[in-house]
């Protein structure tokens, strides 16, 4: 059957008699204006009748499909509707046909020519004839596709969204202004125990907290409203089954735009283990700290113990060497005695042995002279005072003045500071110090120079000579007690002299370490605090 058939045919209308072929029908009530304006709207509209075929569409239609409107001629609109949706249109029609409404709506979905799918808003109103009989269906067809996609991408952000905030690895609620919980996701519920009903609406955050917990959170609750946060709040929750949850909560204030308080969101982090670890390391802690205690304790009776067995040892080698001059004395001068009286009355032999005997002697007495004032270091007398070491040094070397003189020294010195120590050992620090370098020359007249300048909080001073160097492996060695690097006949040391040097510095808090090459001279070189630094 031809459109022109099908029209007339649907609307039992012809134009000539039967077997003659049909004219184009004529729609009841249409006229030329209202169906250019059926042709030319920019909403896609159909004329079908009631057992579904196509009688007319406009090009708004045709298009939204992708058909032609001859290819539109020969269709209905159940081939054009997607097959889950047809039940559904032919429910509408039915209602339409049988019922007293005269129009309805539905969305439903086409499908285009090309397969794709079109969502669509349609509106159909069914015309009758004047028995009430039904003529045709009338439909406008409205695509809604980009709307429906627009809406199904909120719809699946909405659920992301739902399911992050449901099935986070951390807890959330919501509270009212009263502490009623308005929201509270899975995670939250399965830490609890309870079901969503049983807390949401019904129980109030104070019902699930332990009774210190409560006192807590009112003091927190008192200037949140105001503050608006509260940040790493620790607290303590009661499960369903009467357990304990330790918590650590933030929360953000909500508030209306007059600035009222409405609600509370907060952000809930299980803490047991946190709470078990610090928990843990505060007991470590405590232990160390025992520990740490006896240590100390024992440290301090083992300090005790060898700072005063440290004072025997001195007093004793005070002791010892002050008893020991006086024999000495008496044996040096009975040898001295017998060179003068008995010299060139014995023979060869007494003379060199006596000579031994009086140079050993002296060695001896300097021996004992070095021990006591290495005895005497760890003695401060009256402590610690601002001292002058340009002083110190004029002391030193005028002791030292009968030996410069004798082997044509040249001594010279910058400018010095003074700092916080003990004038007495500062004397003998430098007269140490000046006297090696008198004493290990190369047979050239000895140049000392005596430096210092101010390094952070110390001044760093230094003695150098013109001598005859030292070894890099002997640096250390120098500084320990009776350690001599020559022969007691090439040299008249005795091997004290830069011990005591060295307990003088550090008994001041300072350091003091060579440079040297053999045959290039040596600088020694010690730092003292500066004056301000060690009065504070």
């Amino acid at each position: 059957m031809s459109k022109p058939e099908r029209e007339a045919a649907a609307t039992g209308t012809s134009d000539g008699a039967p077997g003659s072929p049909p004219s184009r029908p004529t729609l009841p009530l249409a006229t030329d204006w209202s169906l250019a304006s059926f042709d030319s709207s920019p909403i896609g509209m159909a004329v079908t009748a009631p057992a579904g075929h196509l009688i007319r569409v406009n090009r708004a239609f045709s298009s939204m499909l992708g058909y032609t409107l001859d290819e539109l001629g020969d269709s209905d609109w159940k081939s054009l509707t997607h097959p889950d949706d047809v039940d559904a249109s032919w429910e509408m029609v039915r209602r339409l046909v049988d019922g007293p409404s005269s129009s309805g709506r539905i969305e439903k979905r086409y499908l285009a020519r090309d397969g794709h799918v079109v969502w669509a808003d349609v509106s159909t109103s069914l015309l009758r004839d004047g028995e009430g009989k039904a003529l045709y269906l009338v439909t406008h067809v409205v695509d809604v596709t980009a709307r429906r996609g627009a809406e199904e991408e909120r719809q699946r952000a909405a659920a992301e969204i739902l399911d992050l905030y449901d099935n986070a690895p951390c807890g959330y609620h919501s509270l009212g202004a009263d502490g009623t919980f308005l929201r509270i996701n899975a995670t939250e519920l399965a830490w609890l125990g309870y079901a969503r009903e049983e807390i949401v609406g019904k129980k109030n955050i104070t019902d699930i907290l332990t009774p210190e917990s409560v006192e807590l959170f009112r003091a927190e609750f008192s200037g949140f409203k105001e503050r608006g946060w509260v940040k790493d709040l620790l607290l303590d929750m009661v499960r369903r089954d009467g357990s304990h949850l330790h918590i650590t909560v933030n929360a953000t204030a909500i508030h209306d735009a007059d600035g009222a308080y409405l609600m509370s969101r907060s952000t809930v982090f299980e803490d047991t283990l946190h709470r078990e670890a610090t928990r843990e390391l505060q007991e470590h802690r405590d232990h160390l700290e025992a520990l740490v205690a006896a240590r100390t304790a024992e440290l301090r009776r083992t300090a005790e113990e060898l700072s005063r067995s440290n004072r025997d040892l001195e007093q004793f080698a005070y002791v010892a060497s002050h008893d020991l001059q006086q024999p000495l004395r008496m044996v040096a001068s009975f040898v001295e005695r017998l060179a003068e009286d008995y010299r060139g009355k014995l023979d060869g032999d007494a003379d060199t042995y006596i000579r031994i005997a009086s140079e050993n002697a002296r060695q001896m007495q300097r021996l004992i002279q070095d021990l006591l004032s290495f005895a005497r270091v760890g003695d401060r007398g009256g402590g610690f005072a601002p001292t002058d070491t340009s002083r110190c040094l004029d002391e030193a070397l005028e002791e030292l003045q009968e030996t410069i003189a004798r082997i044509g020294a040249e001594v010279s010195r910058g400018p010095l500071p003074t700092v916080l120590g003990d004038a007495r050992q500062l004397v003998t620090l430098f007269r140490h110090l000046v006297g090696n370098a008198l004493e290990y020359h190369r047979g050239v007249p000895p140049l000392v120079r005596i430096g210092a300048r101010r390094e952070g909080g110390e001044w760093l001073f230094s003695v150098e000579d013109n001598g005859v160097g030292i070894e890099r492996r002997y640096f250390d060695r120098v500084f320990r007690i009776f350690q001599r690097l020559h022969a007691p006949a090439a040299h008249i040391g005795t091997g004290i002299g830069l011990a005591v040097c060295k307990k003088i510095v550090e008994g001041h808090g300072g350091r003091i370490w060579i440079e040297s090459e053999p045959g290039q001279g040596t600088t020694i070189l010690f730092t003292l605090p500066d004056r301000e630094e060690g009065a504070a």
